[in-house]
């Protein structure tokens, strides 16, 4: 899946092929509200070490998957990368391009915590 594989490589060339352009990228992660455009989100991206650089192998999974239309659905995943493991919401969208991420709201813990 593309998604994942731009999360390990930290690409965000990869993962803007799976986000709509007006998508958002919300958390609440110890505390703090963050909600920011794909285009605000792509740039930490960027920033950021690519976990394949420091060899990790991450485990990831699709937990549920639930198509509501023909144009709307949502995936939980989950992925253990960079010392967390994290819980990702998907909303997805269909439109003439096909689907894509609209709305990724996340939430991690560090790895060791329950």
């Amino acid at each position: 899946m593309c998604y994942f594989y731009g999360l390990y490589h930290a690409d965000s060339k990869v993962l803007s092929k799976v986000f709509h352009p007006d998508s958002r990228y919300i958390n609440c992660v110890s505390g703090r509200y963050v909600n920011l455009s794909v285009k605000e989100y792509l740039q930490l991206v960027d920033e950021r070490v690519a976990p394949v650089e420091n060899s990790e192998q991450p485990e990831r999974s699709i937990i549920s998957l639930d198509i509501a239309s023909p144009t709307l659905a949502t995936v939980r995943a989950e992925m253990s990368m960079m010392g967390r493991r994290y819980t990702d919401c998907l909303t997805l969208i269909r439109t003439t391009a096909g689907w894509a991420i609209i709305a990724k709201a996340f939430h991690y813990i560090n790895e060791g915590e329950q």
